[in-house]
């Protein structure tokens, strides 16, 4: 399990059991400031890894996006096909 302290005083914690694992997915878990589990998410293992290569995508060629990287400097991401995902 990874737990990342998040900006409303909760946390939120990512892993996968063995139970997860042979349902092919991630659990996502959103804890409150008082430790209580107010949302749960199962998500892919397929689109967990695509979450990532997106990040990885935007990042590196600095495309401008609201909630990866809003100062990023390119705007037009349809022309760029160069990128190879992992």
């Amino acid at each position: 399990m990874i737990e990342i302290e998040i900006n409303n005083n909760g946390t939120l914690r990512v892993g996968q059991t063995e139970a997860d694992k042979i349902r092919n997915g991630v659990a996502v878990e959103h804890i409150d400031d008082k430790g209580e589990v107010y949302r749960r998410d199962f998500i892919g293992e397929g689109v967990f890894v695509m979450l990532m290569n997106y990040y990885c995508y935007v990042v590196d060629n600095d495309y401008k996006d609201d909630f990866i990287n809003p100062n990023g400097l390119n705007e037009d991401r349809e022309k760029d096909d160069s990128y190879e995902v992992m």
